[in-house]
């Protein structure tokens, strides 16, 4: 007598944790990418606004389960590049976010006052922490 399985456990016998992983790896990165080249924008442009929109978004993060780019993922792009969810935020890294998002308003605020040098040395660092989060 054959057992028949069900497609839920089907699909779970079939998948293997260490492909779901490597397919994962170019798109965990999605949401510190992306802030990152936003960041590098308004900083390059001294823009404040756009540093507000990074600071925002920083924000949140903090606030909400994932970050917006990342809910993008798990609801649109994953269903066409057929890969597993991104996890939830970790707590350590909603900190980093929060420092990077008072930064983040506190170089838009330089740039609106005109002490830019003050504005590039924090957008710059605020792109060097957002690397070192990458990693």
């Amino acid at each position: 007598m054959e057992q028949v399985i069900p497609k839920s456990l089907a699909h779970a016998e079939q998948s293997d944790p260490q492909n779901d992983v490597r397919d994962l790896g170019r798109w965990a990165r999605i949401a510190t990418m992306s802030c990152t080249s936003v960041v590098a924008i308004g900083t390059s442009l001294a823009l404040p606004w756009v540093l507000w929109f990074a600071a925002g978004v920083a924000f949140a993060t903090v606030i909400f389960r994932n970050h917006p780019a990342e809910v993008l993922y798990n609801r649109v792009i994953r269903r066409y590049t057929h890969t597993v969810a991104l996890p939830p935020t970790a707590r350590e890294r909603k900190v980093a976010l929060a420092v990077a998002g008072g930064l983040l308003i506190g170089a838009g605020f330089a740039f609106l006052f005109d002490a830019t040098q003050l504005g590039y040395a924090m957008g710059v660092g605020v792109k060097l922490f957002l690397r070192l989060l990458r990693g």
